[in-house]
């Protein structure tokens, strides 16, 4: 059967038409899987969100200063900055009293830019441990509280995405609630 030109084919329109559609349902599925994949980096950043927090004790034989990531990602430091409300340094030790010579630190951190804290984990900034009954031991303990009474701490930090996260500061004068005075600090 041959096909006359007076009468065009109509499988071309219907050609045409479905064509058309699937450029339409193409274009649309991108579109989506565009938005699906936003959406899905959108979550996974928020889903390893760090959380600082600074946790501060103080027993009689031990004080310790800790950086603590409650969060669930990785928390990286930018930077960490102690101030006497007049000075400011990178570090806690540097504000801290000399100790006799047989009393060591425990633990203690002089450059904390760039170290990461990984998901329920913490870094102890500095720590003091010492025998309370020994009466040298415990007049440097009672120095180092006062030293410690008189800063505040802040902590800029970010998440593995590189995203800045709200600064965190904290003050640390609940070491000087031993001592009667203020001007004794």
């Amino acid at each position: 059967m041959t096909h006359c030109a007076c009468f065009p084919n109509q499988t071309d329109g219907f050609d045409l038409l479905i064509k058309l559609a699937t450029l339409a349902i193409s274009i649309i599925a991108i579109a989506f899987t565009a938005i699906s994949v936003w959406l899905q980096r959108k979550h996974n950043q928020n889903a390893v969100k760090p959380i600082a927090n600074f946790s501060i004790s103080d027993y009689e034989g031990n004080i310790s200063v800790k950086i603590c990531n409650n969060g669930t990602g990785p928390l990286v430091i930018k930077s960490f900055n102690v101030t006497d409300g007049k000075k400011s340094k990178k570090n806690l030790i540097s504000w801290m009293p000399e100790l006799p010579e047989n009393i060591n630190w425990f633990t203690f951190f002089d450059n904390l830019s760039g170290f990461a804290i990984t998901p329920n984990k913490n870094m102890n900034l500095l720590q003091l441990k010492i025998d309370p009954q020994d009466p040298e031991q415990a007049e440097s303990r009672d120095l180092v509280r006062k030293s410690l009474a008189k800063l505040t701490m802040e902590l800029t930090f970010e998440d593995i995405y590189g995203r800045q996260m709200p600064i965190n500061k904290k003050s640390l004068q609940w070491y000087g609630r031993h001592f009667k005075k203020q001007t004794e600090i």
